[in-house]
């Protein structure tokens, strides 16, 4: 056999199938998630021009292993039918591998805003019927997979020589040589793109909106194994008391609060936007329990989560540490560094202190995080009868909830107790006898769930307002992010809106309803129950209390890989910490619209304050975590 045939076979074809896939996957990744990138056409067209390069030096780095197989082997008189199934299995495990990461990201990366990486294998281990439901419920995802299987079978049909053996016509010389020609021109490639295959320095080529689309995650991917857990690295803009000054991260509390001594309760509403319960909404899901719930309480209409994901989020409301790494805190590398939370505080001074969520006995790792952070007792839903688990992720929110009213009635007082709800999660079960009690206004898929969590909390509210326990609670309800699957909101999200969640603190003894404009978010819960519950400890938290009007009140939300945004009541800024610079800068209009400011020659002195104050909010961050230094 010609040995120019048989590289084209086994070399250029199968190279030319994976880099196929690679843009494939990215235009219907475009396709299925254009409303999360701004429109700008030239951009888009930039951002997909620049992509090519990535994918082809993607494509290289997961063929050289292959290649150097090829390469010993072309230096053999007879290639063996063993060798070419070696090389065959190669291709076979790289193509399942680049699809599957490649076509799973068009549907998971409205998720998190980010590719998929070594975090998400948490996820697939922990929600494997939630996938499958996923699959039932979107075909489009079962026919890709038709087709990738269908792409496969030919693709190995077209590329391979089936024969016991077969001999080349090309001498050991000239193999030699143009083996060497080969790996100069490969090995010159990446050192003169090298600065494209990186995901961490996709901000340098393309616009901060636009990095998602220029990355693919089997890059990512590979790149987060590589990388380990974090990306933490020592900063340095400012001297460390400097950067103290500027971003305090302890906060001492109230110890002559009003509400010294109370039990606390916190709700976390998975999946739950702000405009499920913004009364300006008038597309809002019905939930007339917590309209009439949020008139009776303090309700912060500028309230923001402070990441993507459930665990994420539970890190930042019972640490008050922000998650800005690859990781939530309590699975990343630094999970074993000693660390201050709202819940070793409680209980130094007497709280018992619970936690409750109706799925499996480590869901996510809530078990390990909420032990490390403080929480003694673990309440999972394992032990319910089947006919009260929603087939995905755990039992309904309804029965759960009338559990944990039963639990809380035996507490010895004060108690610190944090529910975490399941129903209103994609796919948005709900008992099938209650279909039909909630009336919807479109039809979205989240609408009839987030009725039935406001019914769910209707009958619990019923089932405990007459306890000894209630008049002495008090209850803050947050979300752990908003809803990005099958919603009218999914469709309209920009950076701001895509962290906007409701906030809100019931006091039964004080049910004065009010409405406060002032940013908040989800590391400013731990020093705000700290002030509630009148404990005299200083305590970390890259947050405020709620009720500190002297501080200057903001938000950190990590937007990419190595992309954060700075959120104040004004502004939204993106900045790139890795390369130190500033990306793009938003004024923030009505109803979560954005505004670019593309002079920014014209920015106010108080505007340009801002990016000083985000590079000490991240070296505090970065550098007290790899220093070890977030207990004091």
């Amino acid at each position: 056999m010609k040995t120019s045939t048989f590289l084209r076979k086994y070399l250029l074809m199968r190279f030319l199938i994976i880099l196929a896939i690679l843009q494939v996957a990215r235009v219907l990744f475009f396709a299925y998630n254009r409303e999360m990138f701004l429109s700008g056409t030239s951009e888009i067209i930039t951002t997909f021009f620049k992509s090519i390069i990535f994918d082809l030096l993607s494509t290289f780095l997961y063929f050289i292993p292959y290649i150097c197989l090829l390469i010993c082997w072309l230096f053999l008189k007879e290639i063996r039918r063993w060798h070419l199934h070696l090389l065959t299995i190669y291709f076979s495990v790289l193509f399942w591998i680049v699809s599957i990461l490649s076509f799973a990201d068009i549907f998971y990366y409205k998720f998190n805003l980010r590719r998929i990486n070594i975090e998400t294998l948490q996820l697939v281990s922990d929600s494997k019927s939630s996938i499958f439901n996923f699959g039932i419920q979107h075909p489009f995802s079962l026919f890709l997979l038709a087709m990738l299987g269908i792409a496969y079978y030919f693709s190995i049909k077209k590329t391979g020589v089936h024969a016991n053996s077969i001999t080349l016509d090309t001498s050991i010389k000239k193999v030699a040589i143009g083996s060497l020609i080969f790996l100069a021109i490969v090995i010159n490639l990446f050192l003169w793109f090298a600065k494209y295959l990186s995901p961490m320095s996709a901000s340098l080529l393309v616009s901060a909106g636009y990095t998602g689309l220029y990355t693919n995650s089997p890059q990512v991917f590979l790149y987060s194994l590589h990388s380990g857990w974090t990306y933490i690295k020592p900063l340095h803009y400012f001297s460390d008391h400097d950067a103290d000054q500027m971003v305090p991260v302890f906060y001492a509390s109230d110890s002559s609060a009003p509400h010294k001594g109370r039990n606390i309760v916190v709700f976390i509403l998975e999946s739950f936007s702000y405009s499920y319960l913004d009364k300006n909404n008038v597309d809002k899901p019905s939930t007339p329990f917590f309209d009439s719930l949020i008139s009776h309480s303090t309700f912060f209409t500028n309230a923001y989560a402070n990441n993507t994901t459930s665990a994420n989020g539970l890190c930042s409301i019972l640490s008050g540490i922000p998650s800005l790494m690859n990781q939530p805190f309590f699975s990343s590398a630094y999970a074993s560094n000693p660390v201050s939370s709202i819940g070793l505080a409680l209980k130094k001074h007497g709280y018992q202190t619970n936690f409750f969520l109706g799925a499996n006995d480590d869901h996510f790792g809530f078990k390990k995080g909420t032990k490390l952070l403080g929480i003694d007792h673990y309440h999972h839903g394992e032990a319910f009868p089947k006919s009260q688990h929603d087939g995905t992720w755990g039992i309904y929110d309804e029965p759960f909830l009338q559990f944990f009213a039963t639990q809380t009635e035996q507490m010895n007082q004060p108690f610190f107790n944090v529910f975490f709800t399941i129903s209103s999660h994609f796919p948005f079960k709900i008992p099938d006898s209650l279909i039909h009690s909630f009336p919807t206004k479109h039809n979205y898929p989240n609408e009839r769930a987030v009725s039935y969590v406001d019914y769910a909390f209707r009958k619990f509210f019923e089932k405990v307002r007459n306890t000894k326990w209630f008049q002495n609670t008090v209850f803050i309800f947050t979300a752990d992010h908003v809803s990005k699957e099958n919603t009218r909101e999914s469709a309209t999200f920009n950076f701001n809106s895509y962290y906007h969640i409701p906030i809100f603190i019931f006091d039964p003894k004080h049910p004065q309803g009010k409405e406060v404009s002032n940013l908040v978010q989800h590391t400013d819960i731990p020093p705000t129950i700290a002030d509630l519950a009148g404990i005299p400890d200083t305590i970390l938290s890259f947050g405020r209390s709620f009720f500190d009007s002297t501080s200057y009140h903001y938000t950190v939300n990590r937007y990419s890989e190595n992309v954060v945004q700075f959120i104040d009541t004004a502004i939204l800024l993106q900045y790139d910490i890795l390369n130190n610079r500033l990306l793009d800068l938003y004024a923030i209009q009505k109803n979560d619209a954005l505004n670019k400011i593309t002079d920014q020659d014209k920015l106010s002195e108080a505007q340009r304050s801002v990016v000083p104050l985000l590079k000490a909010y991240m070296q505090q961050y970065f550098n007290r975590h790899y220093f070890n230094r977030l207990y004091k």
